[in-house]
């Protein structure tokens, strides 16, 4: 996985956000920058740089890719917790859920995903829901916390669930093998999700 040179990530807003919108992914990635050593610059003639865009959904490839670097944000995912948990991606930090430790965590109930595909055909790859919750090989996962069910990187206990019309409810996908612990949507980074950035970016302790 390739990382951002000097951890410095030139980017560009399509126009198809608001004013307002603009302001909101601004203030999202000066909040990364303020207890990280990342920094978000606004494109000016460099290569590899991330284009964030209003597609259909809210997706982003894991790390640098190098050139044109998509990452979308539609409608319903110029949020706060959502910016950046995509942007933590593009930085290179995989799904909490993901982890190839997770079975040691929580229990994924296959039978109750809902079948079918997520992602953009027009852009990245569309990915099975299933595949959500493949494990990532150890390679290419920074293990440096403990597992924290409460990483804005961990999807919640009913995401990609089927719906069942008897219970009236969204079935759980994943459930936490850890007493007391309620898998939800997180919507603010924790302690463990600022120590993997981090670590990324082999950031400074101090002043942080």
């Amino acid at each position: 996985m390739l990382l951002w040179s000097n951890n410095t990530v030139p980017y560009e807003l399509s126009n198809r956000y608001s004013n307002t919108e603009k302001s909101i992914i601004r203030s999202s990635l000066n909040k990364l920058e303020s207890k990280t050593c990342f920094k978000f610059v606004n494109r000016n003639a460099e290569t590899d740089y991330l284009y964030i865009d209003k597609l259909d959904g809210c997706f982003s490839y894991v790390g640098k890719i190098g050139g044109r670097q998509l990452v979308s944000l539609g409608d319903g995912c110029v949020y706060n917790y959502i910016i950046w948990h995509e942007i933590m991606h593009a930085l290179g930090v995989e799904h909490e859920h993901q982890r190839p430790d997770r079975d040691a965590y929580i229990r994924i109930n296959y039978n109750n995903i809902e079948p079918g595909l997520t992602g953009d055909t027009s852009s990245l790859k569309c990915i099975k829901n299933l595949d959500q919750f493949d494990k990532v090989p150890y390679r290419d996962v920074m293990l440096v916390t403990p597992y924290d069910y409460h990483s804005i990187m961990h999807y919640d206990s009913q995401a990609f669930g089927r719906f069942d019309p008897k219970l009236g409810t969204i079935l759980e996908t994943m459930v936490p093998k850890k007493k007391g612990i309620k898998i939800y949507d997180v919507m603010r980074l924790s302690a463990s999700d600022y120590k993997k950035l981090r670590f990324l970016g082999e950031c400074p302790s101090v002043g942080i």
